[in-house]
């Protein structure tokens, strides 16, 4: 289903015509299914699972912890009932509202590299709905706490890298949640070998 729905999406997004705004951020990554409640998804362990995500800049809310005093090294671009600004993944043909006002796309960023802890991360939560109660929730991270590599520069939405050039030791947290009605009709948690963050243009096939 993903695999389908990820190719479909890719081949609407890029024959849509250019228009003046802020760069999008694609988001490409690389992924095995680890472990699975896989129920009818056509998944097992192992499979491979590719594809990428779109965050909409012009769309993304505010960081909300930009007015907080001090060494904030941590950004949160959501809000109670904010918009759908990543897309990439879900229900093939659907662009939908996300279901409730807390289940709402989300962009994390965090920069300590230059403090005490060097902790560095960037991650995304994707949520969208098929209309009938049924929604798919995406969770992709990448973290490290060494100071080999520094790949996140400041706590902003834009920024650019891929872990195949990094040589420090990195995290990375994958998971999908598909629920049908409210009732939880499987999760998949993956192994991701693999994340590139690159504003204004998607590498894809």
């Amino acid at each position: 289903m993903f695999k389908r729905t990820l190719k479909l999406t890719t081949g609407i997004l890029l024959a849509l015509p250019a228009v003046a705004s802020a760069a999008p951020i694609y988001v490409e990554y690389d992924a095995r299914v680890n472990t699975c409640l896989c129920g009818d998804s056509g998944y097992a362990p192992g499979d491979r699972l590719y594809g990428w995500l779109k965050i909409d800049t012009d769309l993304a809310p505010p960081d909300r912890h930009e007015t907080v005093p001090g060494g904030q090294v941590h950004s949160s671009y959501w809000m109670p009932g904010g918009p759908d600004f990543i897309s990439g993944i879900g229900f093939p043909g659907s662009v939908s509202p996300n279901h409730n006002q807390f289940n709402v796309d989300e962009v994390q960023v965090i920069d300590d590299s230059p403090g005490p802890f060097s902790y560095q991360g960037y991650a995304i939560w994707d949520y969208s709905n098929d209309g009938k109660g049924g929604s798919t929730a995406f969770e992709l991270q990448v973290a490290s706490e060494d100071r080999v590599d520094d790949f996140i520069h400041g706590k902003g939405l834009l920024q650019s890298f891929d872990t195949a050039n990094l040589d420090g030791a990195l995290k990375f947290i994958g998971r999908i949640t598909h629920d049908v009605a409210g009732a939880v009709s499987y999760v998949i948690d993956l192994a991701v070998d693999r994340v590139s963050i690159t504003p204004g243009r998607c590498r894809a096939p």
